[in-house]
């Protein structure tokens, strides 16, 4: 019974002792395994991690020409600008042009516009008769001068004398003067407005200055109509801006004035701020003439 108990002792220490080298087996197993499965698991994750880091290296150059385009473009979109600036000031141009105000195309004088023939045509003897002849005269411009207002030149002039004069003059026109005989001195004269506005002047007060006398002029005695020195047709005494007005004023003159005049021939021409308070103060012009 003793011997029975003892193998049966032994033989269940050798089944503990064989089932605990299996369990440790089997977890030796299980721990091969789980190593084995992480150990896969971990050259899984580094494998991804290399796929991912090649497919970042490939996308930074994608993304660096993307910057680079969209640089650029950037780049050409302020180049650009300027571009539609200028061509927006251009167009901004003729409206600020358009705004200004209008101003005489050119500071000048306009050319004579009557002939030396015409001029030289008498227009006395129609009125008096008789004899009527040129005595002396110069058809090219002898005097100029420019008041910062108005220019005034004398284009041509010329004298004529009287004799015996045939036609009646009705003693209320002050042509009347030449019913005995004289003398007849005619300018022709260019009045130019260099302002933007326009300006008063008397034409008929330009002097004739002799050696001790003077002489007033005309701007109705022996002139025909069309050779009216006038200024608008609104108001003869007004010259509008910019432009040129040209025509006659005259003189008469009895031997004993035009032999003070023939002594000391000179022209007396008032500034235009003698009649226009809104021009810049000048004093007359004072010039010689010459008598052939």
């Amino acid at each position: 019974m003793k011997k029975w108990l003892v193998s049966l002792i032994i033989i269940s220490i050798a089944v503990l002792a064989a089932a605990c080298g299996a369990d440790s087996a089997n977890s030796d197993s299980d721990k091969a395994k789980t190593n084995d499965k992480q150990e896969s698991t971990k050259k899984k994750e580094s494998s991804k991690e290399e796929e991912s880091k090649k497919e970042e290296a490939k996308s930074e150059p994608k993304d660096e020409n993307a910057n680079t385009t969209s640089e650029n473009k950037e780049e050409k979109t302020e180049t650009e600008k300027p571009a539609s600036d200028e061509k927006q000031s251009q167009a901004e141009a003729p409206s600020k042009k358009a705004t200004e105000p209008a101003k005489p195309a050119v500071k000048t004088i306009a050319g004579p516009q009557i002939s030396k023939a015409t001029f030289q045509t008498s227009n006395v003897l129609p009125v008096t008769g008789g004899q009527v002849e040129n005595v002396s005269g110069n058809y090219n411009p002898s005097f100029i001068k420019d008041f910062n207002s108005l220019v005034i030149r004398v284009n041509q002039y010329k004298v004529e004398r009287v004799q015996n004069p045939t036609k009646e003059i009705d003693v209320y026109s002050p042509e009347s003067y030449m019913q005995n005989g004289g003398y007849v001195v005619t300018l022709d004269v260019s009045i130019f407005n260099e302002t933007t506005k326009n300006i008063m002047y008397k034409a008929e007060e330009i002097s004739l200055v002799g050696a001790s006398k003077s002489t007033g002029g005309s701007l109705d005695n022996f002139v025909p109509s069309n050779y009216h020195l006038t200024g608008s047709t609104a108001d003869s005494y007004v010259f509008s801006p910019g432009k040129t007005v040209e025509g006659y004023i005259t003189y008469m003159m009895d031997d004993a004035k035009y032999e003070d005049f023939k002594a000391k021939p000179s022209i007396a021409v008032p500034s235009p701020s003698k009649f226009d308070a809104s021009v810049p103060k000048n004093d007359a012009a004072i010039s010689s003439l010459s008598l052939n």
